[in-house]
C-alpha cells in the first residue's frame, strides 16, 4: 500500500498592527483559539534544544543533509506548577519532509 506524502511549504509575512486589526475579524470566523490559551490570553513557548559540546548537530543540519534531526524540550507554561506538562520532542526531517515524534 502506497503512503501519500506531500511537501509542506511555510511562507511568513510581516504585517503592521493596522493590517492585523483589519484582517482579524475575517480570520476569527475561520479559526479557534489554541487550547493552551487560558481565557483568551496569550502564552509563551519555552524551548531548550540539545546539542553536543562542539555543536555537531547544528553544524550538520546547517549543511542541508538529506536527513537531519534535533531534540528539544518544550513547555507552554511558566512552570510555576510542577504538574504542568513539558514535552520532549524529536524532530526529524528527510528530503524536506518533516516527521514529528513526541514523548511526554
Amino acid at each position: 500500500m502506497a503512503i501519500a506524502t506531500f511537501k509542506r511549504y511555510k511562507k511568513k509575512y510581516l504585517i503592521t498592527k493596522s493590517m492585523l486589526d483589519e484582517i482579524m475579524p475575517s480570520l476569527t470566523e475561520h479559526m479557534e483559539l489554541d487550547p493552551f490559551c487560558i481565557d483568551g490570553n496569550e502564552y509563551r513557548i519555552y524551548s531548550i534544544y540539545y546539542d553536543t559540546d562542539n555543536h555537531d548537530i547544528i553544524r550538520q543540519n546547517s549543511s542541508k543533509p538529506v536527513y537531519k534531526e534535533k531534540m528539544r524540550i518544550r513547555s507552554y507554561y511558566d512552570r510555576k506548577d510542577p504538574e504542568d506538562k513539558v514535552f520532549m520532542e524529536i524532530k526529524k526531517r528527510e528530503r524536506g519532509r518533516e516527521i514529528n515524534g513526541e514523548l511526554s
